[in-house]
This record gives structure tokens, C-alpha cells and sequence, in this order.
């Protein structure tokens, strides 16, 4: 499996039952940067382990879906983590 950074848009009223849902079923807001330690992503993007970006994408569209009655999935791209810069509070 490969990492995939998931960031997305979803309507404001829905957005903390989303990443908890995600969170709850496999989605994390770290990632691991060298040499140890990892960093917290923004409120709407987390990191999940897929077999592609496809399935990245299906796996957080059926879980957002099912976080409430009415959410909207605005926006969301999967891009796979092979290689990333980040800045921002480090967590050991």
C-alpha cells in the first residue's frame, strides 16, 4: 500500500464530522518526516494508505457521506506521498 495525502472541501456545518469519520476508519492528520518524528497536516487534509489515488478517493467519498445527513463533498484530490516538504510544528 502507498500513502496518499487526501485534501478536500466539504460543506463548513459537516467538516469536524468528516475527519472524525475519516479519522475513526483509517485517515491520520500525520506524516512521517525524517530522520524521526512526524507533522500535523491542515484541518482538511489527512494521509491514508491506498492501492491508488482512485481508491484514496472512493474510500473518502463513501465514509464523508456517511458521516451526517447532508454533507457535500465540494472538492478533493489524492496525491501520492513519495516525496514531500512540509513546515510547521514537528511531533515527536
Amino acid at each position: 500500500m502507498t500513502m496518499y495525502i487526501v485534501a478536500y472541501d466539504v460543506n463548513t456545518p459537516h467538516q469536524g464530522a468528516v475527519k472524525a469519520k475519516l479519522q475513526a476508519n483509517g485517515f491520520g492528520n500525520l506524516i512521517p518526516v525524517a530522520p524521526s518524528g512526524h507533522r500535523q497536516l491542515p484541518d482538511t487534509t489527512l494521509a491514508v494508505n491506498a492501492a491508488s489515488p482512485k481508491e484514496a478517493l472512493t474510500k473518502f467519498k463513501t465514509l464523508a457521506v456517511s458521516a451526517a445527513t447532508g454533507v457535500v463533498v465540494e472538492r478533493v484530490v489524492a496525491v501520492e506521498a513519495t516525496q514531500y516538504s512540509i513546515d510547521g510544528e514537528a511531533y515527536p
